[in-house]
C-alpha cells in the first residue's frame, strides 16, 4: 500500500510539473496587457428628485459606474452560461452520478428506469451493438454487478 501511496505521490508530482511547465512556455509568446487602474473624473448628471424615494442608488464615481457597467454584467453572463450548461446536461450528469461509489447504496433495490439512457448514446461508437437499449442494459448489468461487489473489494484494499 505504501509503495502505491508513493508511485502515486511521484505520478502526481510529474504531471505538476509538466503542466508548470507547459503554463510557462506559453506564457512566454503572451502579451498582457494592463488594466486600467485609474479612471478619468467625469461629471455624473444627477436626476432631479421629486421625491426622497427617486435616485437614491444613482452612480456617483467611475469606478463605480465601470464596476456596475462591465464587471456585474460579465459576472451575469458567466453565471448564466454555467446554468445553461448543467441544466442543457442535466441527464447525462445524473447519469455519471451512478458511477460514483458513494451512491451505490441508493439502488440496491434496482435502477432508475432511465438510468444511462444519455450515456448510452454517446457511448454508442464504442460498442458493437446499434441498439441504444442494449448498451443501457449492459452498462445497468455491470454498475450493478460491480455495486454489489465494491464493499467486499474496498475491505481487501483497507486490509492491506
Amino acid at each position: 500500500m505504501e509503495l502505491t501511496k508513493g508511485m502515486c505521490k511521484k505520478c502526481i508530482n510529474k504531471i505538476n510539473d509538466t503542466i508548470s511547465t507547459w503554463i510557462n512556455e506559453s506564457n512566454k509568446d503572451l502579451k498582457v496587457e494592463e488594466v486600467q487602474n485609474q479612471f478619468e473624473v467625469k461629471h455624473i448628471s444627477k436626476k432631479k428628485k421629486i421625491s426622497s424615494y427617486e435616485a437614491t442608488n444613482s452612480i456617483m464615481n467611475v469606478e463605480k459606474k465601470f464596476t456596475v457597467d462591465v464587471y456585474n454584467r460579465v459576472f451575469d453572463t458567466l453565471i448564466q452560461i454555467m446554468e445553461n450548461r448543467f441544466t442543457n446536461n442535466k441527464e447525462k450528469i445524473l447519469d455519471l452520478t451512478l458511477l460514483s461509489p458513494i451512491n451505490f447504496d441508493s439502488f440496491v433495490n434496482g435502477l432508475p428506469k432511465n438510468a444511462f439512457a444519455k450515456l448510452s448514446v454517446k457511448l454508442k461508437p464504442y460498442f458493437d451493438e446499434d441498439n441504444e437499449n442494449e448498451i443501457k442494459y449492459k452498462l445497468s448489468e455491470e454498475i450493478l454487478s460491480f455495486s454489489k461487489s465494491w464493499k467486499n473489494l474496498m475491505k481487501s484494499v483497507d486490509d492491506k
